[in-house]
C-alpha cells in the first residue's frame, strides 16, 4: 500500500481524529457522572480495544497505516489509564483533572507513561507510535516545568518546552538517518510543533530588537538546514516561522493603520507566489525533488 500523504491516509487521519474528538466530548460531558473505578474500567477497555484492534489490522491485513494509527491512539491512552488509576486510588473529590499540589505526582505518572510508551514502541516496532512517545515527552516537560517553577505563566516554561521540542528534533534527525522507517518523521513532527509554539511564545512576549533578530535567525537556519538534511518538515517549519515573523512586523507597523488588511492580503498572496515558485522549481530541476 502507498504510504505517503494520499486520499486514503487523509481519510484515516480525519476519521480517527473525528472519533477521538467525539470520545473526548463524551468523556468531558459524562466523566463526573461515572464512578472512579468505572473510569478506570472504561479507559482500560478503550486502550485495549483500540490498541488491540489496531495491532490486529497492522499485523494481519494490508492496511498497515490504519492499524498503526489505532495502535498509536491505544498507546497514547496509557497516560489516561494511569491518571484514572491514580485518581481512583487517592479517592479525591476535585473538579479539576490535576490539582496544583499534585503536579509532582502527575509528573511521576507521566514519566511512567513515557517508559511504558517507549516499551510499546520498541515491542511493536510501529513507527507511528513514536508520535505518542514524543507527545508524552512534551506533556511531561510542561507539567514538570510548572511543578518545578511553581507557576504556569512564566516565560521560563516556554523556554523549557522549546528545549524539549529541540531535543525531539535532534532525536528525530538522528533516527531519520540511522534507523530505517518513519521513526524520525514522527519524532520531528511534534518537535517542530512544540518548538514553534513555545519559541514563538518566549520570543513574542518580551518582543524587541534582540528577540526579533533571534527569532528570524533561528527560523532562517531551520529553513537552510532543510537542504543538507533533505527534510521537507524543516523547510515547512522554516517558512512558517519566517512568515510568523513577518506577520508580527506587519501587525506592529500597521497596528493603527487602515492599510493593515491590505498588508495582510499582500502577505497571503506572497504565500501563493511562493507555492507556485516551489512547484515550478521542482518541475524544472528534478534534482530538487531529492532535496525538498
Amino acid at each position: 500500500m502507498e504510504q505517503g500523504l494520499n486520499l486514503v491516509t487523509i481519510f484515516y487521519y480525519v476519521g480517527v481524529s473525528l472519533a477521538l474528538v467525539a470520545l473526548g466530548v463524551f468523556a468531558a460531558i459524562n466523566w463526573e457522572d461515572i464512578c472512579r473505578w468505572g473510569r478506570v474500567a472504561i479507559t482500560i477497555a478503550a486502550m485495549m480495544g483500540i490498541g488491540g484492534t489496531g495491532l490486529y489490522i497492522n499485523r494481519r491485513t494490508p492496511y498497515v497505516r490504519g492499524g498503526g494509527i489505532l495502535v498509536t491512539v491505544g498507546v497514547a491512552l496509557i497516560c489516561l489509564v494511569l491518571f484514572s488509576l491514580g485518581d481512583a486510588a487517592v479517592g479525591r473529590e476535585n473538579e479539576v483533572f490535576i490539582d496544583e499540589d499534585q503536579l509532582g505526582g502527575a509528573t511521576g505518572l507521566q514519566a511512567i507513561s513515557l517508559l511504558l510508551m517507549t516499551a510499546a514502541l520498541v515491542r511493536t516496532r510501529i513507527a507511528m507510535v513514536s508520535l505518542a512517545v514524543a507527545g508524552q515527552v512534551v506533556a511531561m516537560t510542561a507539567t514538570g516545568a510548572v511543578w518545578w517553577l511553581g507557576t504556569d505563566g512564566g516565560i521560563e516554561i516556554a523556554w523549557i518546552v522549546a528545549g524539549a521540542g529541540a531535543a525531539l528534533l535532534i532525536t528525530g534527525t538522528i533516527l531519520r538517518w540511522r534507523v530505517p522507517g518513519e521513526y524520525g518523521f514522527w519524532f520531528n513532527l511534534p518537535g517542530h510543533i512544540a518548538f514553534l509554539y513555545a519559541f514563538t511564545w518566549a520570543s513574542f512576549e518580551p518582543w524587541g530588537v534582540g528577540y526579533a533578530t533571534l527569532y528570524v535567525v533561528v527560523y532562517a537556519a531551520i529553513l537552510l538546514l532543510s537542504v543538507p538534511l533533505r527534510d521537507r518538515l524543516y523547510a515547512i517549519a522554516g517558512v512558517i516561522g519566517i512568515y510568523i515573523f513577518v506577520f508580527r512586523l506587519i501587525a506592529d507597523a500597521f497596528a493603527d493603520s487602515p492599510f493593515l488588511p491590505l498588508a495582510l492580503a499582500l502577505l497571503g498572496l506572497s504565500m501563493v507566489a511562493l507555492a507556485i515558485g516551489y512547484q515550478q522549481l521542482r518541475v524544472r530541476y528534478p534534482a530538487v525533488r531529492g532535496i525538498l
